[in-house]
C-alpha cells in the first residue's frame, strides 16, 4: 500500500517517521500492573498498600508500625507481571525481591520466595 512511497525520498522519510511514532505511542503505555493496589484480604505481613508508578518506583505499604514501609524498583516480567526490587526505609542493605503477578482483571497476588503473600485489588483511579 506504502510501496510508491518508498521510491521518492520523501516517501521514505514519511515511512521512517510514522513507523518512530507508533514504535514511541506503543512504548509507552503503562504496565498493567501500574496503579495503586489495596489489599482484598488481611495477610500476615499486614501489608495494605502497593503503589506501582508509571515510572519503574514502587511502595508497599504496611499498617503495623514495628514493619516499615519498603521502596522498590520495579522491572516487568511479562505482560501480566512485574519484579520488585526493595528496601525497607531503615535497612538499606539488604534487597528484597517480590514479584507482582496479575491473576486477572484488577486482581493480582504479591509474592515473596515463591509464596503468595498477599492479594490485591486493583483501586479505582
Amino acid at each position: 500500500m506504502l510501496d510508491h512511497l518508498k521510491t521518492k525520498p520523501q516517501g521514505l522519510l514519511l515511512t521512517v517517521a510514522l513507523s518512530l511514532c507508533l514504535t514511541l505511542l506503543t512504548g509507552c503505555s503503562p504496565h498493567p500492573a501500574s496503579g495503586t493496589w489495596k489489599s482484598s484480604a488481611e495477610n500476615a505481613a499486614q501489608l495494605t498498600t502497593l503503589n506501582v508508578h508509571f515510572e519503574p518506583r514502587a511502595e508497599i505499604l504496611s499498617s503495623n508500625k514495628e514493619k516499615t514501609d519498603l521502596h522498590c524498583s520495579w522491572s516487568a516480567v511479562d505482560n501480566l507481571k512485574i519484579k520488585l526490587e526493595c528496601l525497607s526505609s531503615d535497612e538499606q542493605t539488604e534487597v528484597d525481591i517480590y514479584q507482582l503477578s496479575i491473576t486477572s482483571e484488577n486482581k493480582a497476588d504479591l509474592i515473596y520466595n515463591k509464596e503468595v503473600i498477599g492479594s490485591f485489588v486493583k483501586a479505582a483511579k
